[in-house]
């Protein structure tokens, strides 16, 4: 009974649940729609979307570093993009529950903003999206632009059907510079590494601004890029035995 669950539980829950349904179905049947509108409480959680539109959207999970003086987290965001029916067609681009947005800071908001903007620039392709997390409803939770950098790659992987690597994390800021998307300096570098390594990641990408004085251990392999063009080439071609090739690659992009 959610009279007996905390409600910031039972509102973790319900997204939890939600998005394991929309990363393992690609068809919304009467029978489960019935349940989730009898059990979830869908107008609130995932306003802006109704759930035809939710279930026909090709959706990835992020994962999303953060740190601060309550210790160092990694947040699951769900990405999804797909084209929403005629009636919503008002809306904007980019579309997120009510009570997620005021989970954003204004950075964070400008960040996933220009974050689907480099992916779609990346791509050639053009689409709607809709993003939430699975976080606490507490205001302003997502602070900084360090999601743009691991949020573009999700984008463009949407975009072209395709899938980065199994055991990637990824953090930093992006800005386009003469047509360029570069990848910019984010801090605590050592500590998001120490936070991906107990996570069990096995590839970390971060600026390669953000790596002057900064060693990392060899436990996971540790690339800084320059350009999200070159991370998105990590992300997606990353193997063991494919370090000294993609290196090359990568200087001459």
């Amino acid at each position: 009974r959610c009279d007996l669950i905390d409600t910031s539980y039972f509102h973790l829950l319900q997204i939890s649940l939600f998005s394991s349904l929309l990363l393992s179905l690609h068809h919304l049947d009467d029978r489960i729609k019935l349940w989730l509108g009898n059990n979830l409480d869908i107008e609130n959680l995932f306003s802006g979307i109704d759930l035809d539109d939710a279930f026909s959207f090709q959706w990835q999970s992020v994962p999303l570093m953060s740190v601060s003086h309550d210790g160092n987290k990694i947040n699951y965001f769900m990405v999804g993009t797909g084209k929403r029916a005629e009636k919503r067609l008002d809306l904007n681009t980019i579309v997120w529950p009510e009570w997620f947005g005021q989970c954003l800071s204004n950075d964070a908001k400008q960040a996933v903003h220009d974050a689907f903007e480099i992916a779609e620039q990346s791509s050639g392709r053009q689409s709607q999206w809709y993003l939430f997390g699975m976080v606490p409803k507490v205001p302003e939770i997502i602070q900084g632009r360090s999601l743009a950098f691991p949020l573009a790659l999700t984008a463009r992987a949407l975009l072209g059907s395709q899938k980065c690597c199994p055991g990637y994390i990824a953090t930093g800021d992006l800005k386009l510079e003469q047509g360029k998307a570069v990848v910019e300096p984010v801090g605590d570098i050592a500590l998001k590494w120490d936070t991906a390594k107990e996570q069990g990641f096995t590839l970390f990408l971060y600026p390669h601004s953000s790596a002057m004085g900064v060693r990392l251990p060899d436990e996971i392999k540790s690339i800084p890029v320059k350009t999200f063009e070159s991370g998105w080439m990590w992300a997606t071609l990353y193997s063991r035995d494919r370090v000294a090739a993609l290196t090359s690659l990568e200087t001459a992009l």
